[in-house]
């Protein structure tokens, strides 16, 4: 499974949003329709790189299986880009290989 080993000691998480960044962590706590917007892209065909680094733990782990849900009832699946970046992308979204293409250059 993809998910992230707990840490015994949890480091800081910046909270602040800022127009540069937004943090997964305010927004799984302040806007949840965000999460369903990103959800709606993928149902939309449109693929999705997502970092998770920033989050504790457990809510890295909540966000990852709910994309893998969404991209299993979608028929598609996800690759892990690093320890904490995935790309998730609908089965229309993987059909030319560009996605694996994409990652494997990185």
């Amino acid at each position: 499974m993809p998910f992230f080993k707990k840490k015994l000691t949890e480091d800081p998480v910046d909270t602040t949003l800022s127009s540069e960044k937004i943090h997964f962590d305010q927004l799984i706590h302040d806007e949840p329709k965000f999460i369903n917007d990103l959800a709606d892209q993928l149902i939309d065909n449109i693929p999705l790189v997502l970092s998770f680094e920033k989050l504790n733990v457990d809510d890295a782990n909540k966000l990852i299986a709910f994309f893998s849900g969404v991209v299993y009832t979608l028929g598609g699946k996800y690759l892990r880009i690093n320890d904490a970046t995935f790309l998730f992308g609908s089965e229309t979204a993987f059909n030319d290989g560009s996605l694996e293409e994409f990652v494997n250059n990185l």
